[in-house]
């Protein structure tokens, strides 16, 4: 993993906490009061630091792992790659089939709660309904095949934002990622995480409008804005990035059931901003 990856930035909400290691790890080594003036000085150390190496040692110590590098060592990694969508003014065409229809209307519809957010627009929030799904699903395939077949109809009833988003969660070592309710459980914390990340992108985009993620502008309208901006943006705001066998980089977010924020060893300074994302 590149060097400049190794930290992660603070979350943007308490639902969405980063591991408080990185965070830790990054103020105590770029930290410029640590650095020697010359070979025979004694390094400094401070109050607060002595705090964060207690802390460090009690977190590893409690899962059974010496060291921050034995517990990174033993992470695991479920990785995902997400197509997010949202809901637009327009109506489904008439040419489609029955099945189709039926299915598009329900993912049209069936919305779940955590896939419907707000965004700041003309001074006020307004509502976004958007459709987040596993790449290769069913529902995935429906949609992208209905895009493909209806791609000049204004408005459109289904708008793609980013067709694809890999995302990885970090997970305790000893979890089983092989059951079933473990891999539904993970996947439901990727797809909100994506959402976040694509609200937050969409404030960044100054040539995206309302208008253009109601669908009248087509359906790939927004997809050509956001997707350019995404892999700079994740960056800034994951703890790294994870490569799978065939060299694909996914953003690293810790899983919500791990150990890090125990409240025995949560911090108790205000948590560090993240970086700005580049315009």
């Amino acid at each position: 993993m590149p060097a400049d990856y190794e930290v992660a930035s603070s979350a943007d909400s308490d639902d969405d906490k980063k591991c408080y290691i990185f965070e830790a790890r990054q103020k105590k080594l770029s930290s410029p009061q640590l650095a020697p003036t010359n070979p025979n000085q004694e390094k400094p150390t401070s109050p607060s630091l002595k705090g964060l190496d207690a802390q460090l040692s009690s977190i590893c110590a409690s899962n059974g792992k010496r060291s921050y590098e034995e517990f990174m060592q033993s992470s695991s990694y479920f990785p995902v790659t997400l197509y997010i969508t949202a809901v637009g003014d327009g109506s489904l065409a008439a040419d489609i089939s029955d099945k189709a229809r039926e299915r598009l209307e329900s993912i049209l519809t069936k919305i779940p709660k955590e896939q419907q957010t707000s965004i700041e627009c003309g001074g006020g929030l307004v509502p976004l309904k958007l459709r987040v799904f596993v790449a290769n699903s069913e529902d995935a395939k429906a949609v992208g095949d209905y895009i493909k077949d209806h791609a000049s109809v204004i408005p459109a009833a289904v708008v793609v934002l980013c067709r694809e988003v890999f995302i990885t969660l970090r997970c305790e070592g000893g979890l089983d990622m092989k059951d079933s309710s473990v891999a539904d459980r993970l996947r439901k914390q990727a797809k909100t995480r994506a959402v976040k990340l694509v609200r937050d992108l969409i404030l960044q985009a100054k040539d995206l409008s309302l208008p253009m993620l109601r669908g009248h502008s087509g359906p790939l309208g927004p997809s050509s804005i956001l997707e350019p901006l995404l892999p700079n943006y994740v960056s800034a705001k994951g703890e790294g990035f994870w490569s799978d066998s065939t060299g694909k980089k996914f953003v690293i977010f810790s899983a919500k059931n791990k150990f890090n924020q125990s409240p025995a060893v949560a911090p108790a300074s205000p948590r560090l901003s993240p970086p700005s994302p580049p315009d």
